[in-house]
């Protein structure tokens, strides 16, 4: 029987000038940008299910924040249909504000899966802090919907 040996899966390095294109690209509508990104919090919660460094209780409390995080983006996801609201998370203010939050939040991830980000706490803090910038985007859309009536 043979022996398989695993290699680490690690992103190409890249300039950002070599994504601009795509960048633009996703970064011209919501949906595009929910699109792209929208898998990412369950690829998180079972980098951190799976790890070795969190207790079980910092795990679960670690994963229903990002249930969280992916809640509140789906929710922007379905407001998306509703016709002004639409035009406004497609601001591009808007879309920039959603697509810089989970940003944030797949560096979070990518420092963890490299073990860069060891302590629960820190994973904890990084969530909460996305989820807070995701409160606030609906927080504002809501606003400029009430100044739209």
């Amino acid at each position: 029987m043979s022996e398989q040996v695993s290699e680490e899966v690690r992103a190409p390095e890249l300039e950002p000038e070599q994504l601009q294109g795509f960048i633009s690209f996703v970064a011209s509508s919501f949906e595009r940008a929910f699109s792209a990104v929208e898998p990412g919090t369950y690829e998180f919660r079972a980098a951190i299910a799976n790890g070795k460094d969190m207790d079980v209780d910092d795990k679960t409390i670690n994963a229903f924040k990002l249930g969280y995080i992916k809640g509140l983006s789906y929710s922007l996801h379905l407001l998306a249909f509703n016709g002004a609201i639409e035009v406004l998370l497609n601001k591009p203010e808007n879309v920039a504000r959603f697509l810089i939050a989970m940003s944030r939040l797949f560096k979070l991830y990518s420092e963890y899966s490299a073990g860069q980000k060891k302590g629960w706490l820190d994973v904890y803090d990084g969530i909460t802090s996305v989820s807070n910038e995701l409160e606030e985007l609906i927080r504002d859309v809501a606003r400029q919907l009430k100044v739209q009536e």
